[in-house]
């Protein structure tokens, strides 16, 4: 019994690991966006949920959520390392999946939302969904959400014309300044 658990525990603490060490990765190729304008926010807390990152530029807003996976070993010792997006799921080596997709577009839908309230002014948001390590192979051409890997986000926000004024991204970025300043209490 005690094995069983220490086993979970180990498990368990290896995937915690996993997805720290794939979002701080994304996190150090998403600082290359500076040079372009952007501020960058990390771990952007909502009620029961976060927002892995939040990209404020002249290009736009775009969330990026972050989905790390082990790579599986096939039958001649070779780790897989392609998945393929077919514009509504992933087709990883084990099988197919759209969980990160999904999240992805909700939490643009609800920062979209939320921002759009906060600033009295319509906030469109793009959804990123990045997968470290991994070779994306398009099947179809992107409608409003981008699948990734961490190294293309830069050419991808490099690419979109600047659309926002200076004034609307202060204002979204005083709103998020405030949503993510953390309370500190007095010894």
């Amino acid at each position: 019994m005690f094995g069983t658990r220490l086993v979970k525990l180990l498990r368990s603490r290896a995937n915690y690991r996993l997805g720290y060490d794939g979002e701080r990765f994304v996190g150090e190729e998403l600082s290359r966006l500076i040079g372009l304008g952007f501020e960058i926010y990390h771990d952007v807390p909502f009620d029961g949920f976060n927002i892995d990152h939040v990209l404020v530029g002249p290009r736009g807003v775009f969330i990026v959520e972050t989905k790390t996976r082990r790579k599986p070993v096939n039958e001649a010792g070779k780790k897989e390392f392609k998945v393929q997006f077919d514009g509504k799921c992933l087709q990883w080596p084990w099988g197919v999946d759209s969980h990160g997709i999904e999240q992805a577009k909700n939490n643009a839908k609800t920062l979209s939302g939320w921002l759009s309230s906060a600033t009295g002014k319509t906030v469109w948001v793009t959804p990123i969904l990045t997968l470290p390590g991994w070779l994306i192979e398009l099947k179809t051409p992107t409608d409003g959400l981008f699948v990734l890997n961490p190294k293309q986000i830069y050419q991808v926000c490099a690419s979109q014309s600047e659309t926002l004024p200076e004034t609307q991204i202060q204002q979204i970025c005083h709103q998020l300044n405030q949503k993510c300043r953390l309370a500190v209490a007095n010894p």
